[in-house]
C-alpha cells in the first residue's frame, strides 16, 4: 500500500512448499509453461481512515446511530399510546433498529 491510494500486484513463482522461488519469474517446479504477467498498479477506490471524508461518514453515521436509537426509546416509552398501536408497534420496533444498523454500515 503506498500513499497515492495504489496497490502494486505483482505475481510470482511458489515451490510446492509454499516458499518463493530464486527467481520470482521462473518457475523452480516446472520447466516451460506460460510466462506470469507484469506487475501493474491498480488504483484503490477506499477510503484511508484518517481522511476527512471518512471521518465526516463516520460522524454522520454516529449522528444516524443516536437518532435511530432515540427513537427506539421514544417508541419504547410510548409502548402503550394509541397512536403507536395504530402505527403497529413492533414494525416501529424494527424500522428504529434497521435505521441503526444502517448507519452503522456506513
Amino acid at each position: 500500500f503506498n500513499v497515492a491510494n495504489k496497490n502494486e500486484i505483482t505475481y510470482f513463482w511458489i515451490d510446492r512448499n509454499g516458499q518463493a522461488c530464486e527467481n520470482p519469474k521462473q518457475s523452480c517446479s516446472c520447466e516451460g509453461g506460460e510466462s506470469l504477467p507484469l506487475d501493474f498498479q491498480v488504483e484503490c477506490v477506499y477510503l484511508t481512515y484518517l481522511s476527512p471524508k471518512t471521518q465526516t461518514i463516520l460522524a454522520l453515521s454516529i449522528v444516524g446511530i443516536i437518532f435511530s436509537l432515540g427513537n427506539l426509546l421514544l417508541v419504547l416509552w410510548n409502548y402503550s399510546h394509541p397512536i403507536m398501536k395504530a402505527g403497529q408497534r413492533d414494525f416501529l420496533v424494527i424500522m428504529c433498529i434497521s435505521a441503526a444498523w444502517l448507519n452503522m454500515s456506513g
